[in-house]
């Protein structure tokens, strides 16, 4: 049997209903914003832990990136808290399908060779080492090759570019010309559903929210201030 909470009242019940509603009015929507807000953060949290279990982070930022937002009283009764990636490929890897290549209508692979040239601060490949610059500098050519490799951009010398690493150190990095095949030209890249962010949310949501607004309540209540007669606040 649910525990349940009697109330004896010695009141007039008009005032007493304005009381409820003076609180409904100015506590409610203050717990619910606190609560969203610490749901949110917890989901943020969760999937910052989540992203480096799931994909090799070379960059930082991509971790604090995934952001939440606060939630404030005034919004109410439309209040939500947003958490998410701005970082759009994301999505893919949460729901899965196909990346595109946009206006240029194809996608370079890199190979894992180039793989290993991506810089650690930024997860990108250095400016020299991109496949428009190779091929626009004449360093690098399209080929078709045999089977199931297809077109293929291979070196034709050897490119050097400079990285910044995370200590704000410089390396020199070099793709020797026998590296070959650097990229992998295809009119799309599969991209699988991986992430998992969706259902670490919802079982975030379903399992802290109760709590956290049980919690953001008594605060209300405990910091509540009422109108006192002569116009006076007290708690």
């Amino acid at each position: 049997m649910p525990a349940t909470l009697e109330l004896t009242v010695s009141s007039n019940a008009a005032a007493l209903a304005a009381q409820f509603a003076a609180f409904a009015k100015d506590q409610l929507p203050f717990g619910t914003a606190l609560a969203l807000t610490r749901l949110g953060a917890l989901v943020q949290r969760g999937g910052r832990e989540q992203l480096p279990k799931k994909f090799t982070v070379r960059a930082q930022w991509m971790v604090k990136a995934m952001a939440t937002t606060l939630v404030r009283k005034g919004d109410w009764p439309n209040q939500q808290v947003n958490i998410g990636h701005p970082f759009w490929p994301m999505k893919l890897h949460e729901v899965g399908g196909e990346k595109t290549g946009g206006h240029v209508g194809e996608v370079y692979i890199p190979t894992r060779a180039m793989k290993s040239m991506l810089s650690p601060t930024t997860g990108k490949l250095p400016v020299q080492f991109q496949a428009h610059k190779l091929l626009a500098a004449g360093k690098a050519e399209e080929v078709t090759m045999p089977g199931r490799l297809g077109r293929v951009i291979m070196l034709r010398r050897a490119v050097s570019a400079r990285r910044r690493n995370a200590d704000k150190s410089t390396t020199i990095l070099r793709l020797p010309a026998n590296l070959r095949i650097a990229f992998l030209i295809r009119s799309a890249a599969k991209i699988k559903a991986a992430f998992g962010f969706f259902p670490l949310a919802e079982a975030t949501v379903r399992s802290e929210y109760e709590r956290l607004f049980v919690q953001a309540m008594e605060e209300a209540i405990a910091t509540r201030r009422v109108k006192v007669a002569g116009g006076a606040h007290g708690p």
